[in-house]
């Protein structure tokens, strides 16, 4: 099967890739975040709070579907349930991030009793920001610490919760998971990466969070980079890769806002048309050229220290030689750097890739100017250094800073077909 429900800042979606299907199936009680099955059962975690930050009004629930997916009820403890992220469903269980307070929250299907565990000694607040659990083969319990940072993951066995092992990964991370190489996977979010426990890098873009794998495809969720107010305003998408991690196309769901979780399901499920006749929802399948722009809170985590200028509507190299590390898959043979020069005249701006040198600009006027350079096609994913070097101007009269370099505002990275195009 090729179904997936993925949840928004507005709607939980079902969507069929093989028949083109994306339905509304509930609508009116985001944010929507995580998704579990148990026994027959979907259940959708949802925060009743359209805004994404915590408020102490909100109400936290677990909503229950059938399996046409269908809402046939809704259930919350009677104690500090706040900020839901990730849920899990372990044996007859569902176990929950309680963010705000530190806390995993687990409500039994037989006994229907909840209660509440803190995987570490902080507590009373989101010290860690918990926000992604999962069941690990081996009966391990996988935690991820977003830690507003540099994450931490956390492992634990899951009948006696004993801490087994912890390893960093990811800035800002989502999500966990195991390849076949048993190396550990995250969404380090805030660079817009996947990134794995042996050095595998493979560029995202934007703000991925939400992993899930069908038969045929991995389906990673995207959310623009924006300020947290506007967030539920943006156009939320799905990145779709062949198990190779090779990019295929794009789903791009208009107004959707964030893309929160993705969840394969694994079998049929009997849509009643009747009921969903009227929740068709757009989504667009293309696929995108990746933009990284330099002005952006992200690229911050791309640049060498002290190099470059603070974001304006773009960065200034302020080295004569500035650094930035880059991150590209198999289908970007191209990629295209944009920017302005303001104080060369008849000087070469050299373009080196690990040292090498790919590209070389001749400046004859100040400007916008652009330059295209090709990729390496050895790996199918890549981290590699790209470093701008401009001639040493030495202006004593000029106590502008950027009066050394010259102005990135963005790097594309295409292939050739569509750059032919």
């Amino acid at each position: 099967m090729n179904s997936f429900i993925v949840t928004t800042s507005h709607s939980v979606i079902f969507l069929n890739i093989e028949n083109n299907i994306s339905i509304t199936i509930h609508s009116g009680s985001g944010l929507y975040y995580g998704v579990a099955k148990l026994q027959q059962h979907y259940y959708v975690a949802c925060r009743n709070n359209i805004d994404s930050y915590h408020s102490e009004t909100e109400k936290c629930e677990l909503i229950i579907l059938d399996d046409s997916l269908k809402e046939v009820g809704r259930i919350s403890p009677d104690f500090d349930f706040g900020d839901v992220h990730g849920i899990v469903a372990i044996d007859n269980e569902i176990w929950c991030t309680s963010t705000a307070d530190n806390s995993i929250v687990i409500w039994n299907s037989d006994t229907k009793v909840w209660r509440k565990w803190y995987p570490v000694a902080e507590r009373g607040k989101d010290y860690n920001h918990f926000n992604s659990i999962v069941k690990l083969p081996y009966n391990r319990l996988g935690l991820v610490a977003h830690n507003k940072g540099k994450s931490t993951h956390y492992i634990f066995h899951i009948d006696t919760l004993e801490l087994i092992e912890t390893f960093d990964l990811g800035m800002h991370a989502h999500n966990l998971w195991l390849d076949e190489n048993n190396a550990f996977f995250t969404c380090s979010s805030a660079e817009g990466l996947l990134v794995n426990t042996h050095n595998k890098v493979i560029r995202i873009g934007d703000f991925p969070r939400g992993v899930a794998v069908s038969s045929k495809y991995s389906l990673v969720g995207m959310s623009e980079l924006s300020l947290r107010e506007l967030r539920d305003q943006t156009d939320g998408y799905l990145r779709c890769f062949d198990h190779d991690w090779r990019y295929l196309f794009d789903l791009i769901y208009p107004n959707q806002g964030m893309i929160l979780d993705v969840f394969a399901v694994n079998e049929n499920i009997n849509i009643n048309k009747t009921t969903y006749k009227n929740n068709d929802v757009e989504h667009i399948k293309e696929r995108r050229n990746d933009c990284f722009y330099l002005h952006s809170e992200q690229s911050s985590y791309y640049l060498a220290t002290g190099q470059w200028s603070k974001p304006e509507e773009f960065r200034w190299t302020i080295a004569q030689k500035s650094q930035i590390r880059i991150s590209y898959n198999e289908s970007h043979t191209l990629m295209k750097i944009y920017g302005y020069n303001e104080h060369y005249i008849n000087e070469n701006i050299l373009f080196l890739l690990n040292d090498e040198l790919v590209a070389e600009l001749f400046l004859k006027r100040s400007g916008q100017f652009e330059v295209t350079v090709k990729l390496p096609k050895n790996l199918s994913a890549t981290t590699s250094e790209l470093t701008i070097s401009v001639p040493y101007l030495v202006r004593y009269n000029d106590v502008d800073s950027r009066n050394l370099g010259i102005a990135i505002k963005s790097i594309q990275f295409i292939n050739e077909r569509e750059f032919e195009k």
